[in-house]
């Protein structure tokens, strides 16, 4: 049965390289070398984990399943060499005769050796052909200082080049010159809409739950699509095969706790994962009496998997996670009795279900059924009540995005010189934008009760890819993305090229290059600043057509010893951008949300990208440097012409060092430099009482405000330190672990948001300045945690 099915990705193999296959020579008897790759303590199984034959300098890497094939030439020895970060190198010697299925495995490394000696077998950063491409093990960032002591996936993200972090102390990305919906952020395969907890300060992200985090920037392989600036890759763990085991940890404003285990020893294993925050029990003491204050967020990640036969797995992960505030306040006054409450949450729901087969020793397929719910709602009341009457105002505002999709993927390596991909997937989403629900005393009823109308979407994608060797020295990526997509009886349709090659200058030096494009059919609709996460999801109309770009890059990548060092140029260009219209918002009752946006934006983003990365040893971290720029271009806003875009930041650096002083004891410090954002400043009012228009045309006092251009002014330039220390103590395999941290240590007055106000004197008989007032919250902010293993 699988016959046909391998002929076909044989014969797509063929069609990318024809003039490297009519080589191989026929009389050759290849056999192949298959299976996986596990953790010896745990039996999870470990993505990117190198297997290399040392005789004959050929090698291959696990994909996200652990799945491995290598072909070799001919019969005979072999020294297989199995290597990963934070796990000890291993050898396995043997005699291949025939095709042949193995489980490999790895212990992790618990030495900490002065420093590790990186060889040819490693898969070095010269040797591979993709680019723009960045991973922080999980081990790392649990180390790093962060922000009230909670370790977090996104903001480790933020310490790379080419990620701005946006406003401070927020999880939020914003890549190579790109906004916060054009990041493709996957747990396990399935999309999260909104990653931010407590208004974007922690992400959904327990460290816990996750086994790897890979970013990838440019130079997209064909099997990702549908957003435009990054892909955000986030696996799960699976659970320990072999014994029950758990970890929590306990914090300033959160704790977590996990549990693992087998279900059937050796076969079958499950993870659970959970977090809450007690914010709310925090600030209950410090709250008025008349007054009513609640806010909490949790996190439950969990996944089961079993091996049905050799050759088939299953995986079920769920994800669940929400944020509820809550607030109330009483005021009475000569018996007048005033009432104020307010709710708002927001939460996501993902889904995964996954078959793995393994239908030949080279060909390797992964079926998976996908949902994702993203919905926020808000409700507020005012009432006033007096002895005679009660007046009062209340609201509803529900918003939401559903998706339901089925994905297939293929594996096929026909030799050591290809490795092919393809796959399609059809997604259905369904959009609420917004259902809006009012009580106005003495209002028309007809206005009590007005919505956004829904919409259904369908996504259909086909993708296929070949990584090949053309000469010992030069390897190719060359794929195509094709996406067709219906909604509101409209289609757009896109085939996306993606190109990217590495030349081995020398043993140790590779130039990088890669040109691709991409299309987004969704658009996020969201308001700039602090403030409620009303964020709304929208389908690419007729007239809100699909998000597009094509990026470039070049580079250079080498591995200098311990240091692996990359520089890299980039151009991207970005068409049909999308952001609401000046004093639009997210409460659009009796009004198609395409009235209130301006389209056809226009954006332009270039820098260079300078890194240096120590993985192994006692001193690990690294030094990342951007010089970038990007701006905008609306017809409709700033006159029509170019502004810096609102993350535009000319100089981005940061250095990040984590350090072993002993097996009780780590440190750590990042330090961070950037260019200020930039800002759309109020620069003076006007009173116009004899002006021809009614003044109420201008402001409910007669005036008129008169703003800089857009973007025009930079904040202050941001800089801060954080410190950290990590104490180890052990008991047999219980592990303790202390964190204290410091977020600032130098105090840094790092502007937020700036508000103005007019200066003293300003009369209503003429032009009044404004003058401008930082607001810095996040000065020396001391924190820790406690961490346990059992």
């Amino acid at each position: 049965m699988s016959f046909p099915l391998e002929l076909m990705l044989r014969r797509l193999s063929f069609a990318f390289t024809i003039a490297c296959l009519l080589a191989v020579s026929a009389e050759a008897q290849p056999v192949t070398i298959s299976g996986f790759v596990e953790d010896a303590q745990s039996r999870e199984r470990l993505i990117a984990a190198t297997v290399f034959d040392a005789g004959r300098s050929i090698g291959t890497v696990t994909n996200r399943y652990g799945f491995f094939s290598l072909t070799l030439p001919a019969p005979g020895e072999s020294a297989l060499v199995l290597r990963l970060i934070d796990y000890a190198p291993d050898t396995l010697r043997l005699v291949v005769r025939r095709d042949t299925s193995l489980v490999l495995h790895l212990r992790p490394d618990d030495v900490q050796a002065d420093e590790l000696t990186v060889e040819g077998e490693r898969d070095r950063i010269e040797q591979t052909t993709r680019m723009s491409v960045s991973e922080i093990p999980v081990d790392q960032i649990e180390r790093l200082p962060m922000l009230l002591g909670e370790p977090d996936v996104l903001k480790a993200l933020q310490l790379l080049p080419g990620v701005q972090e946006g406003t401070e102390g927020t999880s939020g990305l914003y890549v190579r010159g790109g906004g916060a919906d054009q990041n493709l952020i996957l747990l396990d395969g399935v999309p999260v809409y909104n990653a931010s907890h407590l208004f974007g300060f922690f992400s959904v992200f327990a460290p816990d739950a996750v086994q790897r985090v890979e970013l990838t920037k440019g130079g997209f392989p064909a099997r990702y699509g549908g957003r435009l600036s990054s892909v955000i890759d986030v696996a799960m763990r699976e659970g320990n095969r072999e014994r029950f085991a758990g970890a929590g940890s306990v914090g300033l404003i959160s704790s977590h706790l996990t549990v693992e285990g087998p279900l059937a020893q050796g076969r079958a294993s499950f993870l659970v994962t959970g977090r809450r925050t007690y914010v709310d029990l925090i600030a209950r003491p410090f709250i008025p009496e008349d007054e009513r204050f609640g806010y909490r967020f949790y996190d439950l990640n969990a996944k089961v998997n079993a091996t049905l036969t050799p050759n088939d797995r299953v995986y079920l992960s769920v994800y669940a996670g929400d944020d509820r505030f809550a607030a109330a306040s009483e005021d009475t006054d000569r018996g007048t009795k005033e009432r104020t409450d307010g709710a708002f949450g927001w939460g996501n729901v993902t889904g995964a279900l996954r078959l793995n087969h393994v239908f030949s020793p080279r060909l390797f397929a992964n079926l998976t059924a996908t949902l994702s719910r993203y919905g926020f709602d808000v409700d507020m009341r005012e009432e006033t009540r007096t002895a005679t009457e009660t007046e009062g105002y209340a609201m509803r505002y529900r918003s939401s995005i559903r998706d339901l999709g089925v994905r297939v993927d293929f594996d096929y390596v026909p030799s050591p010189l290809h490795y092919v991909r393809a796959g399609m997937s059809i997604t259905q989403h369904h959009f609420s934008p917004g259902a809006f629900s009012g009580d106005l005393d003495n209002a028309d009823p007809s206005t009590r009760a007005l919505s956004q109308p829904d919409a259904t979407g369908l996504d259909l994608t086909v993708y296929a890819e070949d990584d090949f060797h053309l000469l010992r020295v030069l390897t190719v990526n060359v794929g195509v993305h094709a996406s067709a997509y219906r909604t509101y009886r409209q289609a757009f349709a896109s085939v996306e090229p993606r190109l990217a090659a590495r030349l081995l200058v020398t043993n140790d030096m590779a130039l990088k290059a890669s040109f691709v494009t991409m299309t987004q059919y969704l658009h996020l609709l969201t308001n700039v600043g602090i403030g409620l996460p009303t964020d709304l999801w929208v389908p690419a109309t007729e007239g809100v057509p699909p998000q597009r770009a094509w990026q470039a890059a070049l580079g250079l990548a080498r591995t200098w010893g311990p240091f692996e060092v990359s520089v890299e140029g980039y151009v991207k260009q970005l068409r049909n951008l999308v952001q609401y219209g000046e004093g639009a918002g997210f409460f659009l009752p009796g009004s198609d949300w395409q009235n209130e946006v301006v389209t056809g934006g226009e954006g332009c983003a270039y820098g260079v990208e300078t890194f240096v990365q120590r993985k192994a040893g006692r001193t690990t971290g690294w030094l990342g440097y951007t010089l970038a720029w990007a701006d905008r271009r609306f017809d409709d806003v700033n006159r029509g012409e170019r502004f810096p875009y609102r993350y535009d930041r000319r100089h981005d650096l940061s250095a990040v060092m984590m350090h072993t002083v002993s097996r009780r004891l780590d440190v750590s410090a990042t330090w961070v430099y950037g260019t200020g954002i930039a800002a759309t400043v109020a620069r003076a009012t006007y009173y116009l009482p004899n002006a021809a228009i009614s003044p109420s045309a201008y402001g409910f006092d007669g005036t008129a405000t008169y703003y800089g251009p857009t973007n025009g002014y930079r904040m202050p330039a941001y800089h801060r330190l954080d410190l950290g220390a990590q104490w180890y103590f052990r008991r047999g395999r219980r592990e303790r672990v202390l964190n204290l941290s410091i977020y600032n240590a130098y105090n840094r007055k790092n502007v937020l948001y700036a508000t103005t106000e007019a200066y003293d004197g300003c009369t209503d008989t003429g032009p009044c300045a404004y003058k401008m007032t930082g607001i810095a919250p996040f000065r020396l902010i001391p924190a820790f945690s406690f961490r346990f293993a059992f």
